[in-house]
This record gives C-alpha cells, structure tokens and sequence, in this order.
C-alpha cells in the first residue's frame, strides 16, 4: 500500500508495513527536506555490514530499501513483533531498550549514524526480543530481508562482518553485566562514558552531543532515578561534570575517559 502525505506543501511518500507500528512526521523536524541518499552515494555505507556488499547487491538494497522519517518518541519497532527487514540509521539517535517484568525500562544500547539493527531476528526469525526507539527525530533505512537474505547467502564477507557485529553486542552485553555489582558512581560514569563513545563531546565546551533524560541515563547506568540523580550531584561536587536540565558537560574530557575506562 502507497500512501503520501503532504507537509507544508512537501510530499513525502512510504510504504505502510505491519511491523513499523508508530509511524508519524513531526512538523518540528529540523530538515523536513532531507532525503537519504542511494546506497552507492551514502558515506555511512562504508561503516556498516553494507560496506561488503557487490556494487550490483548494493543497487538492489537501494532500489527496495523504503526510507523512514520517524518521530522523536516514536517507536520503529517492538518485542514480540516479527521482523520486517535490516534497519539502517541515517540521521538521529535511537536507543534500542526492553521492559521489565517490574514495569521499569532498561536501555540496552544507543545507535548512532551508521549503525544497523534489528539484524538478530531477523537472520534467527523469531520476533524481536527487544525495541527500538528514536530518541530525536531520526531518518532511518528499512532494507527488505529477503533481499539481504540472499545477499548474505551467497557473500563470505558479509557474513564475516556481521560476525564482528555480533561480537560487539555480546561484548557490550559482557560489559553492562560486570558492571551490575559496582558502585552507582562508577555505573554512571561508564552510563556516561557510552555516551560520548556513542555521540561524542563538543572539543570546546565538554558538552556531550546528546541530552538524554535522566529516565535513559539510569536505565542505562542500571539505577534508580533518585540514585542517578544523587549520583550526579556528587560528580558535580567533585567537578567531573557539569549540568544543565539534560545537557551534561564534562570539564576535561581525556581525565573523564581516564576515570571511565579505569572502571574494572
């Protein structure tokens, strides 16, 4: 099914698919012109398991790939849904997180630029075990699975890449489960630290390049909010970082990192 939509005299045009529950266009989007570009000309290919791919495998990804605005808030995809396709994030942020039985949320991972996701159900088809949603208003690729399905079929290098995807989730996932017996000093910290891998800092004020709500940074520090929140004031006081609502500084960014990746 076809649908388009006009936004201020702008037409925009997707694919209704089942698996993409929340589907909005936020009139507040800071370049409602933006428009991915194909495969062959998008630089973040070069970053992702699609920088293996022939350059006939790569022209059939951009010929059925459907692109996606989604909407700050706005959810891509849910647990328990059956996957629809590889996702490709072009611009924006998002956080692929799960619901506890408790009703509290913890963040898994955050996405930036080039990162694929959703890849695990899809190659085990079986339903998502996790969701994701865009922290910012985000551009994101949806690439059919059949046809990438065929592709890694056929090429070793892909497959090979995919790998080194994999085993950075199982080391991250490795990380987040050390982490679970340290100090909530220490977590927020690292909680920090993943967001400056991910997003990185500006070099002049120490601001890191993403305002996250203090919910996200204690799922993904694994805390309270009351805790969290202690726990910031006190870096504060010991002039490791600054705040201001949820733009969060750090005063010198090589002592930081020191302090982060000393955390055992």
């Amino acid at each position: 099914m076809v649908v388009y939509f006009n936004i201020n005299g702008h037409f925009i045009f997707t694919r209704i698919i089942s698996t993409f529950e929340h589907y909005f266009f936020s009139k507040e989007m800071p370049n409602k012109k933006a428009i991915i570009p194909s495969c062959a000309d998008c630089k973040l290919c070069s970053f992702t398991v699609l920088k293996s791919i022939s350059t006939e495998d790569l022209e059939e990804v951009s010929n059925t790939k459907i692109d996606l605005f989604v909407a700050k808030g706005q959810r891509i995809f849910s647990a328990g849904n059956n996957p629809g396709g590889l996702y490709a994030l072009y611009q924006g942020k998002v956080k692929i997180h799960n619901e506890q039985e408790n009703g509290s949320e913890q963040l898994i991972q955050l996405l930036a630029p080039g990162a694929v996701f959703g890849y695990k159900a899809l190659l085990c088809e079986e339903p998502y075990s996790n969701s994701a949603t865009a922290i910012e208003d985000s551009l994101v690729c949806l690439i059919s699975g059949e046809v990438f399905n065929n592709i890694l079929s056929k090429s070793h290098k892909v497959k090979k890449q995919l790998i080194y995807t994999l085993s950075d989730d199982l080391e991250s996932a490795h990380s987040r489960m050390e982490l679970s017996n340290k100090p909530a000093k220490d977590r927020v910290i690292h909680g920090l630290y993943c967001i400056l891998k991910t997003y990185g800092v500006h070099e002049e004020t120490g601001e890191l390049n993403a305002q996250l709500t203090r919910k996200d940074l204690a799922s993904l520090a694994g805390l309270t909010l009351e805790t969290t929140i202690r726990t910031l004031n006190a870096l504060k006081a010991e002039g490791i970082l600054d705040f201001k609502g949820k733009r969060i500084s750090v005063f010198n960014k090589d002592k930081f990192v020191k302090i982060a990746t000393s955390i055992k």
